[in-house]
């Protein structure tokens, strides 16, 4: 739902570069900055501003960021030049 506050400060951060490829495991609850993002929204309200979004956005439909870490591990073993970092930041419902 990218609900979470860690979530949605990272995506802050990264959303606006398009160096940068955010990409969401599961559903998204409608009218959620994930929502928004996998949509393709060219911005997505967070913390009450606007925030560009020129990263590339990816939605692996079928998975559970929850428990599908073997699939998100093989997700990425598939790309052929490695990432210099991978982040999963999981949302929190209570500090929406």
């Amino acid at each position: 739902m990218a609900t979470g506050v860690r979530v949605l400060h990272q995506l802050k951060a990264m959303a606006p570069d398009a160096r940068h490829h955010i990409v969401f495991p599961g559903s998204q609850f409608g009218g959620s900055p994930g929502a928004g993002l996998v949509g393709g929204e060219p911005e997505v309200k967070m913390h009450g501003k606007r925030v560009p979004v020129r990263a590339h956005v990816s939605h692996l439909e079928g998975c559970c960021g929850h428990v599908d870490r073997i699939e998100l591990m093989q997700w990425l073993s598939h790309i052929k030049t490695a990432p210099r970092q991978t982040r999963v930041a999981p949302g929190e419902a209570a500090e929406a």
